[in-house]
């Protein structure tokens, strides 16, 4: 797209060079944010915790939100827990109430598909305590 447009001498449609067949739910985003509605976003019915992370937070919270989905500080709230591990003998992921946790690209993986993929599939490695080395 930049190198086409200096060729032109103009900024092109950016649309023309959209990886639809790639990732259809950037164009559907894109669609339902520009004509208003919000309502039918990808994560508007989700609540989302964010545990331990390895991506940037503020970049993860930002997608989330642009999906329509909210952030909640307390777990009973959440429908979905975002982790890079699964929490150690917390009770979380115990309690038939906790939401499931996944690794942070379920997130993606659902953007790219415009669909919330299974959770099980993207359940995050346990966390293990690390012994020190004397």
């Amino acid at each position: 797209w930049i190198t086409q447009s200096l060729s032109a001498g103009h900024w092109l449609n950016e649309n023309d060079f959209e990886l639809a067949h790639w990732f259809p739910g950037a164009v559907l985003s894109r669609l339902y944010h520009e004509n208003g509605k919000t309502d039918q976003l990808l994560f508007n019915s989700k609540t989302f915790y964010i545990g331990q992370v390895n991506f940037p937070l503020a970049t993860l919270t930002q997608v989330i939100l642009n999906l329509g989905g909210k952030i909640s500080d307390d777990i009973s709230d959440a429908n979905i827990h975002i982790s890079s591990s699964l929490p150690k003998s917390s009770g979380v992921g115990s309690n038939s109430h906790d939401p499931p946790v996944v690794i942070e690209t379920w997130i993606f993986d659902a953007l790219t598909q415009w669909l919330c993929p299974d959770t099980t599939k993207f359940t995050p490695p346990p966390t293990t305590n690390k012994k020190k080395s004397t």
